[in-house]
């Protein structure tokens, strides 16, 4: 293949965490040429972290939120297609691919699934029910919700630039300002693996901590916040059962037990806000 990559990755990283390099290195191992840059703000030395791995890095001294970093990273490269992957995740194989092939059939933006990462244990299956039931790979497509997007690049001149003011929900605010000629498709074999609580403790704190913040963006209620919170006990029990691959499946029937403590958790939170 000649020429620039189609695709490029913009890795957000905050005070060079040193899980990014892992991330970096799931992206470059794609199949496919991807164009990697990295993002770090608040410090910290990602050049050290990615010694050896070709890929461009932008430092920005201050600590940013997560639209500005998704913006500087932008503004890095001339990539027809963007995508984006935190430091705490790593590009499945095939990702990449499965990502410019819907690009390529006419897909203006591809989402992914989230999955563990290999070797997860019941803690980590039980935050990523909590968190992503309705992204995982066997989630059926009335439930989906389409999130961790690759950008065919024009979507940002027609709709501007990521909210650089707003510690999450950059991405949704700039997703909802879609027209309903934009086609924005499931991408079939795009998989992102997280790094979730690796124990219950922590899986409590990060449930509070979210549901907190959630209830303090004022989008909802937090009674409402709370309610659903509840709700989705019922549907992580129903996703899991529904997982085609008979080992996942065990595993994450196992991590259900958890699940309800989880979701207390995210509920306390909301109401506290």
């Amino acid at each position: 293949m000649t020429g620039e990559p189609d695709l490029a990755c913009v890795a957000i990283s905050l005070r060079a965490q040193p899980e990014l390099a892992g991330a970096v290195r799931s992206v470059l191992a794609q199949d496919e040429p991807v164009e990697v840059v990295v993002v770090n703000s608040g410090g910290g030395d990602a050049g050290a972290l990615l010694r050896g791995l070709d890929v461009r890095v932008v430092e920005l001294a201050e600590r940013v939120f997560p639209g500005a970093a998704r913006n500087a990273g932008l503004a890095a490269t001339g990539a027809r297609y963007v995508a984006f992957l935190a430091a705490d995740c790593v590009a499945e194989p095939g990702w990449a691919a499965a990502r410019l092939r819907a690009h390529r059939g006419g897909a203006d933006a591809v989402a992914s699934a989230m999955v563990c990462r290999p070797g997860a244990g019941w803690v980590e299956r039980a935050s990523l029910l909590l968190l992503h039931n309705r992204r995982l790979p066997d989630t059926p497509p009335r439930r989906r919700l389409l999130y961790s997007l690759s950008y065919d690049r024009t979507l940002f001149d027609r709709y501007g630039r990521f909210c650089e003011d707003l510690r999450i929900g950059e991405d949704t605010v700039f997703n909802r300002s879609f027209g309903p000629e934009v086609r924005v498709v499931w991408g079939d074999g795009v998989r992102t693996a997280h790094r979730f609580p690796a124990t219950m403790r922590a899986l409590l704190a990060d449930q509070y901590a979210r549901g907190r913040r959630r209830a303090a963006m004022g989008d909802r209620r937090p009674a409402g916040l709370a309610g659903r919170a509840v709700l989705d006990v019922g549907r992580c029990a129903r996703q899991a059962l529904a997982t085609r691959d008979p080992a996942e499946r065990r595993a994450l029937i196992a991590a259900l037990p958890l699940v309800p403590a989880g979701a207390a958790a995210y509920a306390a939170g909301a109401l506290s806000a």
